[in-house]
């Protein structure tokens, strides 16, 4: 994995977090994923990020391309759904 998809993935994890954490002050929003609903979000939010990179340091060791998978579906993920919470709230 390279420092930019880290940076990347990091960043667009945390575009998302902090867009959710806005957009809920409002009332008249509410997340939309149901898992993540309630005060469990931001703890499974982070378990799952630090279980991926665990995972991708493994990966990192494989030849080829698969190493970048999870970065880049993290970071696109995460930049994905802050765009659509920015949305949300404009």
């Amino acid at each position: 994995m390279t420092n930019w998809l880290l940076a990347a993935w990091i960043g667009c994890q945390v575009f998302d977090g902090v867009s959710t954490a806005i957009a809920l002050r409002n009332p008249q929003f509410h997340e939309g994923n149901a898992l993540m609903r309630g005060p469990r979000m931001y703890p499974i939010k982070i378990g799952v990020n630090v279980g991926a990179f665990i995972w991708q340091q493994k990966l990192a060791k494989r030849p080829g391309k698969v190493r970048y998978v999870l970065p880049m579906a993290f970071a696109a993920s995460g930049c994905t759904a802050g765009v659509l919470n920015t949305r949300t709230i404009q």
